[in-house]
Order: C-alpha cells, then structure tokens, then sequence
C-alpha cells in the first residue's frame, strides 16, 4: 500500500493491497447485491495474488465519502469501487469505470411559491418524452441537448437582486451544528462537492453562458450531504420563494414531497456513465478479457430489475454498455 497510514491493519510489504471501497448509496436492494457481487469476484481474484484492504475511516464516512476528496487513494494504489461510480471528466486522470448506465437527471427541491415552478415543471415533462424516445431508439448516449439544461439559469437568476446581481449568502453566526435560521435571502444550494464541484459546472458549460458560470461559481451555495435534513428542516419554517436545492436523486429524502417540497427530476446535460470504478494503478487487475466483462455483465443484470427503480435516481440502465469487448 502506498499510503499506509490510510489503513489502520498491517498491509503486506512485498505486494500493494487491493483496497475495495463500498458504501451505502441507495435503499435499492439490487444495488447492495451487485456490490457483494463485485467484492467476491475481486476477493476470488486476489486469492492468490495479494490480500484486500479495507480501511475502517472508509466505512465511518458511510454516504459522506467522496472519490474526489480522496484522491490519495487512486494515486498509487489499486483501487475499486463497488459502488454506483460517477465517471466526470475531471477524474478520468485517476479513474475509469466498467459502465453499466449513464446518469442524466439531477433532484430540485422548491417550494410551491417559486416563480419558475411552471417552467421548471414544463421542462421537466418535455425532457423525460426526449428521454423515453431516445431510450427506446437505443440513443441514450445522445440525449444531452444543452437547452435542457435551462433550468439552471432560471434558477440563478430567480435569485437575483431587483437592481441587477447577486446578494452572496453568509452565515452571520457560524455554530456547530450548522443553524440555517439566517437563510433570509435567496439562494441555490448544491448538495455534495461531487455535484457541486464536478457535474453542475460541467452542465455549467454545456449552457455556455458566462453569466450563469459566473453567478454560479459565485453565489451558489454548497452543502455537505448530511446538512440537508437540517436545511430541509429549517426551510419548512421559514423560505425564500426563489431559493433552490440541487441534490443528488440518491440522497433526496423519501417523503421530501409530503412536507410541502416539489421534487423536479431535471437534466444536467452531461454525458456521465456509471458503474463500477476503478484507479488507474488498479488497470493490471483488470487486464484479464474474461473477468473483466464477466464481472460487469453480472453486475448489469443484477441490476436489471431494478431497472424503475434506478431510473427514479436519474440513473439509466444501458445492456450496449456491458456487452462484451
């Protein structure tokens, strides 16, 4: 191992360990069974060629772990991760991934008095018969038109002042736990630096308007996953009409719609496959044809009934993606 102090378990000394990083991304069953699926290919696989590593730090993260906040652990070790992996353009220096979908929409939370509801739910409705028809064609690759990715600019500029800008939130009194009882001024939160700091200025650029790169870099807001609740929380007391919150599908809270929130399920526009990811010190491990489209193909079809299900996440199946190669 290259950074032993990443694991808290004596490591062998003449051969890297494999480290295995899963977490609990979805309450979908099929997803925690492809990732056993996966971590008993890769024990087999290592039987005898070295020993598996997984660091405890990893597990206590739990749904807080983010390959980009870690990236010591691709550098220079083998690496895998099991669990549904987002391949963005800035990590295809450390990473890859055997794809088994492409991820297309992302979660808004709004409340019922924001000013582009109506717009927002119209778009909504119009990509997901874009989305249907291109499933159907068997062009799910291409369904990334950037003028769906209008939702963002909309949501910006609802927030901004009547004379023109942004009004940047603070927290006047920064306490432990985070108290968001000062959120008084309209703002759009992104929920999670890999949507914050990966896929939204990805969609930033797909829009290729400097106005919407520039407001977003500057004025929105990100929050760490395990804040939500509490925002979400707080939101319900007291709200601006225009502020948003832009989440992962994934982690949006199952009775969000119940307690007064509308749920849009919108396209970033960015072309992003999913699916079991890998360092790039973890290739020779991969080398072996066979195991390689074995391993992917089973962890597709363990997934296939849950089709609907994953679907509901932004997350879309494609069987082009793991046939074999």
């Amino acid at each position: 191992m290259a950074f032993p102090h990443l694991n808290a378990v004596p490591f062998s000394t003449n051969q890297r360990d494999l480290i295995i990083v899963s977490r609990k991304y979805t309450e979908i069953d099929q997803v925690q069974r492809m990732q056993d699926l996966v971590c008993s290919r890769l024990t087999g696989l290592m039987d005898d060629q070295g020993r598996i590593a997984q660091p405890s730090w990893i597990k206590a993260l739990g749904s807080e772990f983010d390959a980009l906040r870690h990236p010591q652990l691709a550098i220079a070790n083998p690496a895998i991760y099991t669990f549904p992996f987002f391949l963005t353009w800035q990590r295809r220096h450390l990473w890859g991934v055997l794809p088994y979908a492409t991820h297309s929409r992302l979660g808004v939370l709004v409340r019922d008095c924001h000013p582009r509801l109506q717009d927002l739910k119209q778009l909504e409705a119009v990509y997901s018969k874009a989305l249907e028809t291109s499933i159907q064609s068997g062009l799910l690759i291409w369904s990334n038109d950037p003028r769906y990715a209008d939702w963002l600019t909309w949501l910006l500029r609802a927030t901004e002042l009547p004379t023109g800008g942004f009004q940047p939130f603070t927290l006047v009194e920064q306490k432990t736990p985070i108290t968001w009882s000062l959120h008084e001024k309209p703002t759009v939160f992104s929920v999670g630096a890999y949507l914050h700091k990966e896929i939204l200025p990805l969609t930033c650029a797909a829009i290729a308007d400097p106005r919407t790169s520039t407001a977003y870099a500057s004025f929105a807001q990100e929050l760490e996953i395990g804040q939500l609740e509490e925002l979400l929380t707080e939101g319900e007391k007291s709200w601006p009409a225009a502020s948003a919150v832009i989440v992962d599908l994934a982690v949006a809270p199952k009775d969000v719609t119940d307690r007064g929130w509308t749920l849009l399920r919108l396209p970033h526009c960015v072309y992003l496959p999913i699916g079991i990811g890998f360092s790039v010190a973890s290739v020779p491990l991969l080398r072996d044809k066979e195991f390689r489209n074995r391993l992917l193909s089973d962890a597709g079809e363990t997934l296939r009934s849950a089709k609907d299900e994953l679907a509901v996440l932004g997350i879309d199946l494609d069987p082009i993606l793991w046939k074999q190669i």
